[in-house]
């Protein structure tokens, strides 16, 4: 078993996203200050992925001074995700209430939420390392809130990305599937759907394939964790800390059966610009009920690319619609 205090598993970030940084924003937002552009460009960014209330006119204001291209466009496309957000009004929802929000941006242990008229259906998320799914805990859940769904958010904090477990699930892969397994079962859940993004992929792949799922969506994973993969599994997770893992578990995706006979439906959603990306998906591709979704002009951050146009919300309604 790994040891949780090692330091080569440590990963702190000003990006992680918490009650704490969110606190941070809103005190550069407030300061009288003049600004860098590499500051103006994070501040929007974090302000528009987090739904914040003064995204907009952050970004606006940003655009007035903006002149490289590459800049206005960056932030244009945040102005679109606004329009986006003041379509769904289940994030304001959320916003409003502060319990519930306290609760998404906690960064140990997991967050369980029962759904209001669908609460048999379990969603099962696996954040980033970055305790967010690219958009933060907060507006995922608005996306999911609708639907009346239950939704259970895992986290690992740790660069270990879930092969030492999740955080108040387990010690490894194995554990947390018995603690999911745990939980939907007291819930009375009767239809389990897997999500996951970037550093959380792999594990919510693996564990789909375990549990008795209903339907699988992941965004951008890694497919291969073995040691001598050829893939830039490196990049993601180091062999360093893959040499302290079960080998058990080191494994490659398309070897692996699923636990439901009948296999699981799975849609796996890659930046058609991320050479990474997509060198993990082709490893993957024919696996059975499998379907490989290229986003074009993306790179690795698909769920932040989808949102703007509907695509993001489109693709989890196909995960809910595997539940009917």
């Amino acid at each position: 078993m790994m040891r949780m205090d090692d330091p080569l598993l440590q990963f702190e970030s000003p990006l992680r996203q918490s009650m704490a940084q969110l606190a941070r924003v809103d005190a550069l937002v407030q300061a009288q200050r003049a600004w860098n552009l590499k500051e103006v460009v994070q501040t929007a960014h974090l302000l528009t992925v987090q739904a914040h209330p003064k995204a907009r006119s952050f970004v606006g204001w940003a655009l007035t001074s903006a002149t490289h291209p590459d800049i206005k466009l960056l932030l244009q496309r945040y102005l679109r995700m606004c329009d986006f957000i003041d379509t769904c009004p289940a994030i304001a929802d959320t916003q409003a209430q502060s319990d519930l929000v306290e609760k998404l941006y906690a960064t140990d242990g997991f967050t369980l939420i029962k759904g209001s008229h669908r609460p048999e259906v379990l969603v099962v998320v696996f954040t980033t390392v970055y305790n967010n799914f690219g958009i933060s805990n907060l507006m995922l859940f608005g996306l999911l809130r609708a639907s009346g769904v239950s939704v259970l958010l895992l986290r690992d904090g740790t660069r270990a990305s879930y092969l030492a477990g999740a955080s108040g699930m387990g010690h490894d892969l194995d554990t947390c599937v018995a603690s999911i397994s745990r939980l939907a079962s007291e819930l009375q859940c009767q239809k389990i759907l897997v999500t996951g993004y970037s550093s959380g992929g792999f594990a919510s792949y693996y564990v789909s394939t375990k549990l008795d799922c209903a339907g699988y969506l992941g965004f951008s994973i890694v497919s291969d964790m073995r040691l001598d993969t050829t893939l830039p599994t490196d990049v993601f997770i180091s062999k360093d800390i893959r040499n302290m893992v079960d080998p058990k578990f080191l494994v490659e995706l398309s070897g692996l059966t699923d636990t439901n006979r009948n296999g699981v439906p799975r849609r796996v959603v890659v930046g058609a610009n991320s050479e990474v990306d997509q060198r993990f998906a082709d490893l993957i591709v024919g696996v059975p009920r499998l379907e490989v979704i290229k986003v074009p002009d993306c790179r690795h951050d698909t769920p932040e690319a989808m949102l703007p146009t509907g695509q993001l919300q489109a693709q989890f309604d196909w995960l809910l619609a595997q539940a009917n």
